[in-house]
Parts: C-alpha cells; sequence; structure tokens
C-alpha cells in the first residue's frame, strides 16, 4: 500500500493492475441500472447481475446509470452515473490476513462503500487512490467523489469523502486529515491539504436528481437495517442482498432507476473553520449616492466554530478612490451565532457603535471622518450562508461616509482555507497626532497621543521560529506592525503556558501604521520621530476553547515594560469559558517622576473570540494614585491579548495607560507593557 500511495501521489496517474492478481474472481455485480461495462484488457463485457468481477476490471458507467457490486471479502461497493472505477489489486481467497490486499483507482465519479473482512482486519492493504489524494480506512463506510458538484451544483474539482461508519484518513502531498463518522472532508489538488467541509459533494447527476419524500423515506427506512447488516459478517444469497439494497448504508437499490444516495448528515467539527478571500480583487460595492467603488485590495476572513455555533468576522479593504476600512465584529462581543439548517449554515447579525463603547478597532475608515474616529458608521450588519467550502457574505452599514451617501455595502464569495499558523500575539504599538496619513512624523513635531495595544491570530501574525513577533496585523490599513530594522529581543518565555514568548523592538526601523492611519518608521532613540520600545507577546492560537473548561484563573508568569523603570505589582485573570468573558486586573508602577511614582489599577470585563481566543478592549476602569497628572482625573487604557494552547494553558495581555498625551516609550506619566499569564 506504501509504494502504491507514494507513485500515485508523485505521478496521478491511475495504476495498472499486476497480473499476478488478474485471474482472481474478485466478485459479482449484484444490481445494474441503465448503461454499465466492464473493460478487461481488450475485452468490454456488458454488466448485468451475477457478472464476475476479477482484478483489474474497471467499471465505466454512463448518465442514468448506477451498480452494485459485491466481494469475496463481503464488502459493497455502490457506483454511481458518469463514473470510472478500477478493482486495481484484489487478492483474497486462500490467503493468510497479512496478504489479503484491496486497492481501488477511482477516476471519475462517486462511489459508496462498506467494508469488508480485508479492510476490517487489515487497514494497511486497504486503500482507494484517485488522481489527487488517497483515502485510508479503519473499518467503515465511506462515500468518495472525483471531479464532482458541491451541493450547489457547481464544478467541485479534485476529491471529496465523506465517513458513515468507523473512520478513516485523506491524505495528499499536502498533508493528511483524520476523519470520523459523520465527518467529511475535501483535497481540491494533489499538493493542496484537506479541509473539512460541511456536506458531500456529489455528482452533477445526484445533484440533478434529487430524491422526493418517497424516495428519501424509504432510503431512511433501510438505512436502518443496512447499518445493521454492516457491522455482522453477512452471509446472505447475492440475489437476496440485491433485492433488499442490504449492507450499503444510505443506498437504495432500485433496479429501473437510478440510485441516489442522500447526502452524508452535517456533523459539527470540534474547532474552528476559516473562509476567507485576500489579495487584489475587484468587489463590487453599494453606496447611497453613486458612482460607487470597487474594492480593490484587503482581506474579508468569517472563523466558525460550528461546536459553539458562533462566528467572527473581519473586513479590512481598500476602495478603489483610496478609503480603507477596517471593519467587524469587536472581539469583546464574543461573535455572532450562526443557525444550522440541514446542509446549510446562515446567519444575521447587527451591531451598533454605541453598543460597545469600551471597544476599539471595529468601526474604523481612514479618509471617512475627522480623526478617523469611530462613527463614520453607526451601524454594521453581516449577514450570508455558508455552503460546504464556500461562504457567501454580506456587508453592510447605516450612517456611511461611503461615497456621498448614507448606506453602503458589498458581498463577497469566501473559500474554506486552512490556517496558515497557529500564532497569536498582542503589541503596544505607537500613536501619533495629525493628519491621518502622514508618512513624516517629524510633520507632526514630537507630538504624539500615547499608544495602542492590539492582538491578533493565525493570518495576520508571522514569527520567527524561536517565537520572536515580526508581523502583526491587517493586509491593509491599522493597525499593522512590522520589525523592519529593529532590534527584535527575547525578554522571556513559558513553554507551559502555551508556548508563550514576549520582548521588544527597540533602537527604531520598526513600520507602524497606527490607528490614526499614519504610517512611519520608529526612530533611534534621542531623534524627532518616535523612539517608543514596542512590547510584544506571542503565543499558540486556540483553534477553540470548549466551554468543557469551565471556569480558569490565570497567574503571571512574567512581565516587560517599554520603560524598564517601571514594574509590575500585582496581576490577575480569571476567564469563564461557558458564558466566553473574562476579568483582567493589573496593578503597575510607572517611572518616578516629579513628586512620586504613579501606580495604576486598571480592571476589566470582557468578551472574547469563539474562534481563537482573541480579545481587545479598553479598561473599565482605571485609577491612579501619586502624582499623577495635575488637572486629570481619569486617565485612559487599553489592552489586547489572547489565551495561548489548545486548552487555554497560558494568556498574553497588552496593555497601555496614560493621562491625555503621553510619552509612548513610557517616560513621563505614559505605562505600557505586556504580561504573561499561566494556569
Amino acid at each position: 500500500m506504501r509504494l502504491f500511495i507514494s507513485v500515485l501521489l508523485l505521478g496521478g496517474t491511475v495504476l495498472a493492475p499486476l497480473t499476478s492478481f488478474g485471474q482472481e474472481s474478485a466478485g459479482r455485480v449484484l444490481a445494474v441500472a441503465g448503461n454499465v461495462a466492464i473493460e478487461r484488457g481488450a475485452q468490454r463485457i456488458a454488466a448485468q447481475a451475477g457478472t464476475e468481477v476479477r482484478a483489474g476490471d474497471t467499471f465505466q458507467l454512463g448518465a442514468q446509470s448506477n451498480a452494485q457490486v459485491r466481494f469475496t471479502d463481503d464488502s459493497v461497493v455502490a457506483l454511481g452515473s458518469d463514473t470510472s472505477f478500477q478493482v486495481s489489486e484484489y487478492a483474497f481467497q486462500g490467503r493468510a490476513p497479512e496478504a489479503q490486499s484491496a486497492f481501488f483507482n477511482l477516476i471519475k465519479g462517486g462511489m459508496r462503500t462498506v467494508t469488508g473482512l480485508i479492510g476490517r482486519s487489515n487497514r494497511d492493504n486497504y486503500g482507494l487512490r484517485t488522481a489527487t489524494a488517497t483515502i485510508g480506512i479503519r473499518g467503515t463506510a465511506y462515500a468518495a467523489c472525483q471531479d464532482c458538484v458541491s451541493v450547489r451544483g457547481e464544478a467541485l474539482p479534485g476529491t471529496s469523502v465523506g465517513f458513515t461508519e468507523g473512520a478513516g484518513s485523506i491524505r495528499t502531498q499536502g498533508g493528511e486529515l483524520q476523519l470520523v463518522a459523520g465527518e467529511s472532508a475535501y483535497a481540491p489538488n494533489a499538493n493542496a491539504s484537506p479541509v473539512r467541509t460541511l456536506s458531500f459533494p456529489r455528482t452533477q447527476q445526484e445533484a440533478r436528481a434529487r430524491p422526493n419524500a418517497s424516495q428519501q423515506a424509504q432510503a431512511a427506512q433501510k438505512e436502518g437495517a443496512a447499518s445493521t447488516a454492516s457491522s455482522a459478517a453477512t452471509t446472505g444469497t447475492e440475489s437476496g442482498d440485491s433485492a433488499g439494497g442490504l449492507l450499503l448504508t444510505s443506498i437504495v437499490v432500485t433496479p429501473l432507476s437510478p440510485i441516489i444516495p442522500p447526502q452524508l448528515p452535517v456533523v459539527l467539527p470540534s474547532g474552528t473553520i476559516f473562509y476567507r478571500v485576500a489579495g487584489p480583487f475587484n468587489i463590487p460595492t453599494s453606496c447611497g449616492t453613486p458612482p460607487c467603488r470597487a474594492a480593490v485590495a484587503g482581506e474579508f476572513t468569517l472563523a466558525v466554530n460550528f461546536a459553539l455555533q458562533r462566528a467572527t468576522f473581519g473586513a479590512s479593504f481598500k476602495l478603489a478612490s483610496g478609503e480603507i476600512f477596517n471593519v467587524g465584529n469587536p472581539p469583546s462581543t464574543g461573535g455572532f451565532p450562526i443557525s444550522i439548517i440541514g446542509n446549510q449554515v446562515t446567519f444575521n447579525s447587527t451591531f451598533n457603535v454605541a453598543d460597545f463603547p469600551l471597544s476599539s478597532g471595529a468601526f474604523l475608515c481612514s479618509q471617512c471622518g475627522p480623526g478617523n474616529t469611530q462613527g463614520f458608521v453607526n451601524q454594521i450588519t453581516i449577514s450570508g450562508t455558508i455552503n460546504g467550502a464556500d461562504a457567501t457574505i454580506t456587508l453592510s452599514g447605516t450612517n456611511v461616509n461611503m461615497g456621498g451617501g448614507g448606506t453602503g455595502g458589498l458581498t463577497a464569495t469566501l473559500t474554506q482555507q486552512a490556517v496558515p499558523n497557529n500564532f497569536a500575539a498582542a503589541m503596544v504599538t505607537p500613536r501619533l497626532t495629525g493628519a491621518n496619513g502622514s508618512t513624516n512624523p517629524a510633520a507632526n513635531g514630537s507630538n504624539f497621543e500615547g499608544a495602542d495595544t492590539r492582538s491578533a491570530a493565525n493570518f495576520n501574525v508571522q514569527l520567527d521560529s524561536s517565537g520572536r513577533l515580526l508581523q502583526m496585523g491587517p493586509v491593509v490599513g491599522a493597525i499593522q506592525a512590522s520589525v523592519g530594522t529593529a532590534i527584535n529581543t527575547i525578554v522571556g518565555t513559558a513553554p507551559s503556558a502555551g508556548n508563550l514568548v514576549w520582548g521588544t523592538w527597540s533602537n527604531g526601523g520598526a513600520t507602524i501604521t497606527d490607528a490614526n492611519y499614519n504610517t512611519f518608521t520608529s526612530g533611534p532613540p534621542g531623534s524627532v520621530s518616535i523612539t517608543a520600545t514596542q512590547p510584544w507577546i506571542t503565543g499558540e492560537a486556540s483553534n477553540t476553547l470548549p466551554p468543557s473548561l469551565g471556569t480558569l484563573t490565570f497567574s503571571p508568569v512574567g512581565s516587560l515594560f517599554s520603560n524598564p523603570a517601571s514594574h509590575l505589582n500585582s496581576a490577575s485573570l480569571t476567564a469563564d469559558f461557558v458564558n466566553r468573558n473574562l476579568s483582567l486586573s493589573i496593578n503597575a508602577s510607572a517611572p518616578p517622576g516629579t513628586g512620586g511614582t504613579n501606580v495604576y489599577q486598571m480592571n476589566a470585563s470582557t468578551g472574547f473570540s469563539p474562534t481563537n481566543g482573541r480579545f481587545n478592549a479598553s479598561f473599565n476602569s482605571v485609577t491612579c494614585s501619586g502624582p499623577c497628572n495635575s488637572g486629570v482625573s481619569t486617565p485612559g487604557a487599553g489592552f489586547g491579548g489572547f489565551f495561548s494552547g489548545p486548552q487555554a494553558q497560558g494568556a498574553g495581555v497588552a496593555f497601555t495607560a496614560g493621562f491625555g498625551l503621553g510619552n509612548p516609550n513610557g517616560t513621563g506619566n505614559g505605562l505600557n507593557g505586556v504580561v504573561a499569564f499561566k494556569r
């Protein structure tokens, strides 16, 4: 099997049968409907009930045609219309168990099977191969399709597989995916990693010929008998099996009409599935006052946790007229609900800027209003559907300064994608004053508003092999940060806390796009430009955080500040994974200044993302003892962070606090840093 798999994946071709097995009788045809032929060497045999099947035979089925075959090890295979299927190797009778083997090639079309003694006793000697992938099994009933169509009837090149019993895998040169009963997956080509799907793509004929209510009821009734029969070593006669359609789960054998296998049941994956589109593109927009400008660059990412039935969405895109939008549901909201009906997932949620006074980054746009403040849009609606590997998203807003009108929106089609990494990060970035879009900090004098904190994960984070943060932020817009030529230093690590690593960018050279959409390069200490040291923390992103975690408490295991004279006094974090919210408390001292040291107490309660464990918000309350800032009673402060590890073994938090305009490098009354937490 290993040799055959290697040859198939490298060559992408159908293997010729081994001549040493050519004369063994592999089984017999149980039933046919329509045009079904067996190619055996130079012969072409019209298949009918009772026709012998041998190793090396290739079944060719025309339109409106179906066939069912029973092999000598009591396995049953049903073939759909427009299918080409080869028995490439079969050895059973008179063989020791370790010498028995069954390998098949699905050249095109669809098939379903309940495996027999070979597949149930020696999984290494059984496999289904296609030009795209290899399917392995462990005592299984499964269905497969090569170059078929999606549930919406769209062409779907590649290999699809779904398991109705037992377990198995689908493997390509790009990777291997393990599946259990009820799960299905898709591999578009031999180099792509397989991805999970919600429903099983069907042959074109099956997509056109949906069973009516009577057929569905009949299939459901016979499926129970089929499951019972398939779980035992059935010894019934071939004629009786043909009449009853036994052994084959979800197949109704009707010799005068097509065999129409219903779709596999929707099974909720345990983790987060991502749908995304990015790049240069040309997506039309709607607006209150045409002409409307198309979206020409950016990214749209939908993350769905089917087990929690929650989703998150982020849109970062640039219009042809130059405006950049960074919108989505705020991480503090805990995402939005999805509805699952049959094979289709739908969602429709509306967010108001007034609903989230403590959040930032959810309603931002460059060139859309004074200072790029929230309010260019007062309300956004995120709606759409998911069908298999495709998601359609409609993003709309009201009171939008888009094309001069009061409404605007767009619709984008996203495809399911495997995440490029399992990284998460949070950091403190400086923020300039002055007109947005400035590339010269000196034009704004030495003024800056302080600092922002932001977290990101997966597509929007890049680390080196040691866990140093290299880059984070969306494809376009704010907030973006890239290390550039800055010195990138690791200060501490906590491997048992979800592989947390924390450190700084220092000595200038980092490229920043701040929350005001100013893009600048940090300068060396003492220059007119920004002299900030940017603290960062990275870790292992959580794909899902199940409610079974309950309520967990976390304690600090390390901290770091922009100014080394600052220090952490105490910190605590408590997370409720049932209701997806957290409580955070940080007490820290700013550098000593005139009149003494400022001591900040920062408290927050917020939600976190159900899809990757991120959070971004402002503290609910901040107090300062000491000289603080004369005439200002309430300092501004915010934080961003993430849970790290598959079971939330740790958490990383970046935070900032200060009065009004403050120096982002931590001098004066500013306070910026990161804290590493462990369960």
